[in-house]
């Protein structure tokens, strides 16, 4: 056999190897970019509107709302890199001016692209414009990436450390109002509730801080309960959302108003100080909390998602997500028995899924943004979409209605079929650069990372998305001019889920059913309490709370020196 021929049998055997085998992370690489061929719910199926209106950027292929062209026999897209650069186009032609762009999706390299589709007659001649969207092609993921330098319970200690020294956290220790200096105190709920949070899981974690961890996040809470509205009010036992005049505070639309979910960030924070110090006040006001929700809850299972603070009146008609309210009754049933809020939970569920979920609508409801006059699908982001598929998927055995829900909302396994495409065709370029532009905005319901570590206990699917023909060899038009490489394609691994088995607690008695009236009414009593969750030799008192994995003894980073950061003063 000649030598010729020996070379090319092992080049063969070589690319088979490592098309069939690879490293986890050519595995995963390869399965993403299968993956990102098949748009997200896309309109032309009919389940829900077409959602991406307002999107600036798409990771998975994008099926735009165009109009059809009079007269029109197919359409012509074609894909264009925006820079002073490139001289590239990406073009096939489809039956719908709606076609997602899979058929050259896998073939468009990272950077800002604009699209052009446009009607053709039976003899290929333009007759107008159907559309024309300019966006980032974003970042694919791709491996490996760098190894982490310690564990995460490492890591999370030395955020906790690095945060209580904080002179805005410090100062907490002697006064009970916030320190201003720090200007995102003007988001109580929020930021205060995650300084009590973050300064009890310091005091169960760390014996050696306990004891001004503790008085940090007591004074803190007494902020919170100070400017509470109180027993009787229509938002009773509710913390603030804005506080003073500061960044989205002084806003005129949040004078006096408050974003309803807020609070559910309160009730954790007064659970975790009663888990720290048992002491009953702060549990009956965590109940108070969800009793408020629970008479602010409509017939159809929703809340509004702002109201104002005094009345309890909505600002206008659109409604909350609901994943951290379902959280707060989550807990309050698993870690204190507390069964009377299961059918509002059920309820809000219901409405999650028969509005939500089905419309594809998964707004945000963040404190500095504004939630008047925007437009169905021009909020969405991840921060609701991930945390309700993980909600769902944490529950002690998700039903099959659950694990549905949270795979239509943390991956496209929904997506299935396109328009047909027909011919395709690519014009070569002279040069092209890579385009490193980053966004804020979302365009897709859940981003990799959520969504990886949300669909772990997703089963495995076989997509069935009709394939289209990819080119076997790839142009040097995809390399960056510097390196020759191809652009990068990724911003986080997937992270794998851990889960931590509750340990050192016992199941509390559940108390008596709930009393709107908790100062002088309420039937519970010291013998018909919960018993404060106790912590183990890790502080770990229940996932995911206050889990982390390959756990060490706490005393081992008693002695981690403080951080110091340039012309900061922080106090030891």
């Amino acid at each position: 056999m000649r030598p010729r021929t020996l070379l090319l049998i092992a080049a063969v055997t070589g690319l088979l190897a490592c098309a069939c085998g690879g490293t986890e992370t050519e595995r995963l690489h390869r399965a993403a970019m299968r993956e990102y061929l098949d748009p997200i719910r896309p309109g032309y199926e009919g389940r829900n509107p077409f959602w991406n209106a307002f999107a600036t950027k798409f990771i998975y292929a994008p099926a735009f709302d165009f109009d059809e062209v009079a007269g029109a026999a197919n359409y012509r897209f074609t894909v264009v890199p925006l820079g002073e650069e490139t001289q590239a186009s990406w073009s096939f032609t489809a039956d719908s001016p709606k076609a997602a762009l899979t058929p050259v999706w896998g073939e468009i390299p990272v950077g800002r692209v604009r699209l052009t589709v446009e009607g053709l007659d039976a003899s290929g001649k333009a007759l107008g414009k159907a559309g024309e969207r300019e966006f980032l092609r974003d970042y694919p993921f791709t491996g490996p990436y760098t190894p982490a330098v310690r564990d995460y319970r490492q890591a999370a200690l030395m955020g906790l450390l690095y945060i209580h020294r904080m002179p805005e956290i410090q100062y907490w220790a002697e006064h009970t109002e916030p320190d201003m200096n720090y200007r995102h105190n003007t988001y109580p709920c929020k930021i205060i509730g995650a300084t009590i949070r973050a300064e009890a899981l310091l005091a169960r974690l760390l014996p050696a801080h306990k004891e001004q961890a503790t008085r940090i996040a007591r004074n803190a809470a007494q902020f919170l309960i100070d400017q509470s509205r109180p027993a009787g009010d229509p938002l009773a036992f509710f913390p603030p959302t804005y506080y003073k005049d500061l960044i989205a505070s002084k806003r005129a639309e949040n004078q006096n108003k408050t974003m309803t979910m807020e609070a559910a960030s309160a009730g954790h924070a007064f659970l975790d100080l009663y888990d720290l110090t048992g002491d009953k006040a702060y549990y009956d006001r965590a109940l108070g909390i969800a009793d408020t929700y629970v008479r602010l809850q409509r017939e159809d299972g929703s809340l509004p998602i702002k109201v104002d603070f005094v009345t309890g009146e909505p600002v206008n008609d659109a409604c909350a997500m609901l994943h951290p309210l379902l959280r707060y009754f989550q807990r309050l049933k698993a870690d204190y028995g507390v069964e009377t809020y299961a059918e509002a939970q059920a309820e809000g569920e219901r409405w999650m899924r028969d509005v939500a979920i089905r419309n594809f609508d998964m707004t945000g409801q963040f404190e500095d943004v504004t939630v008047l006059g925007l437009q169905p699908y021009e909020n969405l982001t991840n921060c609701t979409a991930a945390p309700y598929a993980a909600y769902l998927l944490s529950k002690g055995a998700p039903s099959a209605e659950d694990m549905a829900d949270a795979a239509r909302i943390s991956s496209p396994s929904g997506t299935r079929r396109s328009p047909r495409t027909g011919s395709r065709t690519r014009q070569r370029p002279a040069s092209t650069s890579s385009t490193n532009t980053r966004n804020r905005s979302t365009t897709a319901p859940a981003t990799s990372r959520t969504r990886c570590s949300a669909s772990t206990r997703l089963p495995a699917r076989k997509s069935t998305w009709p394939r289209a023909k990819r080119s076997s060899t790839t142009s040097p038009s995809c390399r960056t001019r510097s390196t020759g490489r191809f652009p990068p394609h990724g911003t986080s691994a997937p992270r794998r889920a851990t889960a931590t088995a509750r340990t050192g607690s016992t199941a509390p008695t559940p108390p008596s059913p709930r009393c709107c009236d908790w100062k002088s009414s309420s039937p519970r009593d010291k013998n018909n309490l919960p018993a404060p969750r106790t912590a183990d030799a890790y502080g770990r008192i229940r996932p995911p709370y206050a889990s982390f994995v390959r756990p060490q003894p706490a005393a081992a980073y008693d002695t981690t020196p403080a951080i110091r950061r340039p012309g900061r003063q922080i106090m030891a």
